[in-house]
């Protein structure tokens, strides 16, 4: 994800905090939002309710997940990247399903 948007000129340094490097979402000039969802649980892991030991691993749905709201058309270079999932793990305020 991170190396697409560079690409983009999307990802990248957006300013130095204690002498290090602090990198974010740019847009490049396009007004929109990005939020970073990262990995998304598939299936949530089962516990032993007496041990608290884990019985079953979470899984997990393959990528890493970024939401985009753009006021532009997404771009050529992301579209094989997109994914509209019947049941989002997670949306902007304000949109709907």
């Amino acid at each position: 994800m991170h190396t697409v948007l560079t690409g983009l000129e999307w990802y990248g340094e957006v300013g130095v905090s204690d002498g290090e490097s602090i990198y974010g979402f740019t847009l490049s000039g396009h007004e929109g939002s990005l939020d970073e969802v990262g990995t998304i649980v598939d299936t949530p892991a089962v516990y032993d309710e007496e041990t608290f030991e884990e019985v079953t691993p979470a899984t997990y749905i393959d990528g890493w997940h970024l939401n985009a709201v753009l006021n532009i058309d997404l771009p050529e270079e992301l579209q094989a990247y997109q994914v509209t999932p019947a049941t989002p793990a997670r949306i902007f305020a304000g949109f709907s399903v």
